[in-house]
């Protein structure tokens, strides 16, 4: 028996053994007629009818999470997540999610070859079916056109340049940057101290904790409660682009722009929101500004996507309230807005 179907076992036997002390406990009851043992008895009667519909409400709550419960938190620091991971991710022989199988170096001859290369927002992160996330949408409906998905949680500009640097073999098309307004947090010391900060705080602190998932996920909702730094991660993010890191940012896009031309590529980039932030006062509105004036003076077409899902409900365009990333519904508008602008940047021979 592992651990986990341990805890199981003792949430489950819970309700069972203080039934069984309940039971017992009248039945003792009865044998006594002494005013004293009768409050005495009643005390403890109700101490253990409350303990019995807390152990009945544990065993339902571990049954929900562990066999019911099928979604993610944001950091991917729960059991919950881990499973879901386990469900919902077929990696390639690429090492990517995806249902193709695998990535050819080369171009096949006569096609379009489209690169998205991001990170867990390309990747799909808290959308069940892959086929639901915007690359697979634009790969069913442009089925001549070789859709590759480079991407993984929790990648950023530095990642990106180090696919590129480490595939000199790869055949470059048309490579589309799927800019996250986060993904220049990898050159910024409080976005990292806060990370590490957070996930030593995530770890199990008992053995319920990392073996039930229902006490693992009360745990986590106590530390996104208590971590107040956590409010402080997007703040970080927007801070980053009027201090001197967006000078250092700028050079790494100008460096991924060059890779790509080096290989015969043309480079396009589409950039996400905080979808979780929109609305008339959404904080991010000059970042977005910044790098449209940035792109445009390189000269990279470039797609921002914050017109496309202004105006919407925050709450519908988010996988729940402990995951901000893009849900079902989001990528559905990111591959409507995608298509025109990728058809006006592939014209020409293939």
């Amino acid at each position: 028996m592992s651990d986990d179907d341990l805890a199981l076992a003792l949430l489950l036997l819970g309700p069972i053994a203080t039934a069984l002390v309940t039971y017992g406990l009248f039945g003792v009851a009865r044998l006594h007629t002494r005013r004293g043992f009768e409050i005495g008895g009643l005390l403890l009667g109700n101490a253990l009818g409350l303990a019995l519909c807390l152990s009945l409400l544990a065993a339902m709550g571990e049954l929900y999470f562990r066999f019911v419960y099928d979604t993610t938190d944001a950091f991917a620091v729960t059991k919950t997540t881990q499973r879901w991971l386990e469900r919902h991710y077929r990696l390639n022989e690429a090492g990517m999610r995806d249902d193709v199988p695998s990535y050819p170096a080369a171009r096949s001859p006569g096609h379009r070859r489209v690169t998205f290369l991001g990170d867990s927002f390309t990747a799909g992160f808290g959308v069940n079916d892959v086929e639901d996330r915007f690359a697979n949408r634009v790969r069913s409906r442009r089925p001549d056109w070789e859709i590759h998905v480079l991407a993984d949680n929790g990648w950023n500009t530095g990642a990106h340049l180090e696919m590129l640097a480490q595939h000199p073999e790869y055949e470059i098309d048309r490579l589309v940057l799927v800019y996250g307004l986060n993904d220049i947090s990898d050159i910024d010391a409080r976005w990292e101290e806060m990370r590490d900060g957070l996930y030593d705080e995530a770890r199990p602190t008992s053995f319920l904790t990392g073996h039930s998932f229902l006490f693992n996920r009360l745990h986590y909702r106590g530390l996104m409660w208590r971590n107040r730094s956590l409010s402080e991660y997007f703040r970080f993010n927007r801070d980053a682009y009027e201090i001197g890191l967006w000078k250092q940012q700028r050079s790494r896009l100008v460096e991924i722009h060059r890779l790509v031309r080096a290989k015969g590529g043309q480079l396009l980039v589409v950039t996400f929101p905080f979808v979780h932030a929109i609305g008339p006062d959404y904080a991010y509105r000059n970042v977005h500004k910044k790098l449209s004036r940035f792109w445009s003076s390189i000269e990279v077409p470039h797609l921002d996507l914050l017109p496309v899902f202004d105006g919407a409900n925050p709450e519908d365009l988010v996988v729940n309230s402990d995951d901000t990333h893009p849900n079902v519904r989001a990528h559905g508008m990111a591959a409507d807005a995608l298509l025109p602008f990728l058809d006006a940047h592939l014209g020409g021979d293939s």
